[in-house]
């Protein structure tokens, strides 16, 4: 079961290019539009970006390819209470294929809304929220 929730190699490595992306995004307080990261079957990769109120159309997008995806990467801004307090984050949903659940990785950040000519203070380590049953594709 341990093996299940870790996630591999190559899904670790898509989920890090997804944060590096998102954080190149929201620089200069730029407020981050959802995107998708995609490897499909046959190892070809592609980024799709969506408007800054389209993170449901990015798993629609996603949730479409059933079928041709080995792996795949759901990017947006959000938050998540930890420490007793509402943070500010970038939440990365990243699965593979033939697994049965995702991962939902949150890298809190200090300043709201990313409204800092400098970008994003980040506060400790990526986190992994949860690992939960979904349809990956």
């Amino acid at each position: 079961m341990a093996d299940q929730l870790t996630p591999s190699q190559d899904l670790a490595e898509l989920f890090f290019k997804a944060m590096d992306r998102a954080f190149e995004a929201v620089q200069g307080g730029k407020s981050l539009r959802p995107f998708t990261m995609t490897v499909s079957r046959e190892g070809a990769s592609e980024v799709k970006d969506f408007d800054e109120d389209g993170l449901e159309l990015a798993r629609q997008s996603v949730q479409g390819a059933v079928g041709e995806l080995r792996l795949y990467a759901i990017a947006g801004e959000g938050y998540v209470n930890r420490d007793g307090r509402r943070w500010d984050a970038i939440l990365v949903e990243a699965g593979e294929e033939g697994q049965d659940h995702a991962f939902l990785f949150c890298q809190r950040c200090e300043e709201p809304r990313w409204k800092r000519a400098g970008g994003p203070e980040v506060i400790d380590r990526p986190l992994c929220l949860l690992a939960r049953a979904v349809a990956v594709p």
